[in-house]
């Protein structure tokens, strides 16, 4: 019993996982989209304007509790899938031989990006409290089967849409009708408090998750403005690049400790990348190295992409932003990006224009990506943050045995009644991690870490981290 229960809790929300994405993906990566109304997706731009819309519906009913409960509801759930299913009937009636009329489609390429935004709101918080390695392997690789799934163009034809919106939505009601998990809904006043508490909500979705959907706008922008390259001229790169990242985040959760996983991908990997990418570029327009670069900057913001949806799962399974916030933002954004994209070519802007135009942004975002590292770092030791590290020997010595920490933390957290995340901020704080570090391992603010580290030395009467390591070390007090 506890086998099948194990195989429920998991297969079927990555099961959902592929199916969403697979109807995600194609909205803004053109190379993923059918060629006809295979899945309403003729006319793009009424797609984005429904996720536009659905977008803005999102963002207004962020501030309000019973809103949130209304928008989030598993009858609302069930609504916004019947949608997403009826937003399918263009591939069914293709299946009698009848062509779709245009209004149809327009109709159906309209709920389906309306209907993804708030079935995207719900399908992010699935994952709460999911440590960040094992969601960003499980995001890869449902988005390397889901892009798998969209090449697969006839079966889309044939009315495949239908059972991956199906597929898409049973996940969602499963985890619906289940009052103990109910996610965390968005905080706030109601009335004239509703801007103010969006407007205070507002730094941190930038803090936290600005700098890798950058990334993916700047995607969306590149590839509707068909700047889109092809690898050996046969494969288009966006999605080869979801498929790269995939294998690359999969390889990385696997190789490294959870608390480094993102850390690691956002001071170190990201940066060497664009380092790679920035002297590409400077080579010859003509040259082999600069078209590598050109290839590499695609392949990157695919990554970037990538990685952004996991960020986006894992933000609103923390419970500090609102996630219908944080969603309907990130699909706004991106519409507004698709139209901003397409009408580059709309307008008849030559290629080479449109290169001219685009990718010194391109450029711009990979030297940001360089030395944002850097600027963090200056902040923290302009900010003091550091006073109170301790020297190098006893961080190295808090390190010798994680085992040992880990048993002495548990049991400090259990004597001083530490609540969870208050533990797991005490079993990084223990390893001489700073603030800043621990922020991103666990996907909150600088601000929170240090309210759960001023109320961590509070129950355990320590006064600083140095005297926290001292106290770790030491054992538990008889």
């Amino acid at each position: 019993m506890e086998k099948t229960g194990w195989k429920s809790e998991r297969i079927v929300p990555f099961v959902g996982a592929v199916c969403f994405l697979a109807l995600f993906f194609p909205c803004f990566i053109g190379p993923l989209a059918p060629e006809s109304g295979g899945m309403g997706v003729l006319a793009p731009a009424t797609t984005w304007a429904g996720c536009a819309v659905g977008g803005v519906l999102a963002v207004a009913v962020s501030p309000s509790r019973r809103a949130s409960a209304v928008y989030l509801g598993a009858g609302s759930t069930m609504a916004w899938g019947a949608l997403l299913a009826l937003s399918c009937a263009p591939s069914l009636v293709a299946l009698f031989g009848i062509e779709p009329t245009i209004p149809l489609l327009a109709v159906c390429d309209f709920l389906r990006g309306a209907s993804l935004v708030a079935l995207g709101v719900r399908w992010t918080m699935l994952f709460e409290g999911l440590p960040f390695g094992r969601l960003l392997a499980g995001v890869a690789a449902a988005s390397l089967v889901a892009v798998a799934i969209d090449f697969a163009q006839p079966v889309l034809h044939a009315g495949g849409a239908l059972v991956l919106a199906v597929g898409a939505v049973i996940p969602l009601l499963q985890r619906t009708v289940q009052p103990a998990s109910a996610a965390p809904l968005s905080a706030g006043g109601e009335g004239a408090a509703k801007g103010r508490a969006i407007q205070a909500a507002l730094p941190s979705f930038f803090r936290l998750l600005a700098s890798s959907t950058l990334g993916f706008v700047l995607l969306v922008v590149l590839d509707q403005a068909q700047m889109q390259t092809y690898f050996l001229n046969v494969v288009p790169v966006a999605p080869l690049g979801i498929a790269v990242a995939a294998a690359v985040f999969v390889a990385i959760a696997l190789a490294l400790r959870e608390e480094l996983t993102l850390p690691f991908i956002q001071w170190v990997l990201f940066p060497v990348i664009a380092a790679v990418l920035l002297v590409l570029d400077s080579f010859p327009l003509a040259s082999g190295l600069f078209r590598a670069g050109s290839l590499g900057v695609f392949l990157f913001f695919s990554m970037l992409g990538l990685f952004a949806v996991a960020l986006l799962v894992k933000a609103n399974g923390q419970g500090e932003l609102s996630p219908t916030l944080t969603t309907g933002l990130t699909f706004a954004s991106m519409a507004a990006a698709a139209w901003a994209g397409r009408l580059f070519v709309d307008a008849g802007v030559a290629l080479d224009d449109r290169g001219a135009l685009l990718l010194p942004l391109a450029t711009v975002y990979l030297v940001f990506l360089l030395v944002s590292p850097a600027l963090r770092l200056w902040r923290e030791v302009r900010g003091g943050s550091r006073e109170d590290e301790p020297p190098r020997a006893e961080r190295a010595a808090a390190g010798d045995s994680a085992a040992l920490l880990e048993d002495r933390c548990g049991a400090l957290a259990v004597q001083g009644e530490l609540s969870p995340r208050e533990a797991e901020v005490l079993k990084l704080a223990a390893r001489g991690y700073t603030s800043t570090y621990i922020s991103k391992a666990l996907f909150i603010s600088d601000s929170t870490v240090r309210t759960h580290l001023k109320s961590v030395y509070r129950k355990l009467g320590v006064s600083s981290k140095v005297e926290l390591i001292e106290l770790v070390q030491s054992g538990v007090p008889e």
